[in-house]
């Protein structure tokens, strides 16, 4: 009996310490770095204008969906 116990726990000794092996070795796998690119213009647009006729040129922010609704006021909810 006590030839059973040693080898069922040699066994699940062996068992625990493979896990721990893969598990270390999954884990310590190169990762990329997470960098955010800097933002690139999209587009330029070039526009002519007239001698003498100055204006201000404005740069356009485009922004994705989710940035625009946290940035949106909130509507109150009419009652029903």
């Amino acid at each position: 009996m006590r030839k059973i116990e040693n080898r069922v726990l040699a066994a699940v000794l062996a068992g625990a310490v493979g896990a721990f092996v893969v598990t270390a070795s999954l884990g310590l796998a190169a990762k990329p770095e997470a960098t955010t690119p800097a933002p690139t213009p999209v587009a330029v647009v070039q526009v002519t204008a007239p001698t003498g006729d100055v204006r201000l040129a404005e740069t356009v922010i485009v922004r994705d969906e989710g940035s625009h609704r946290a940035l949106r006021p909130a509507v109150p909810v009419r009652p029903a």
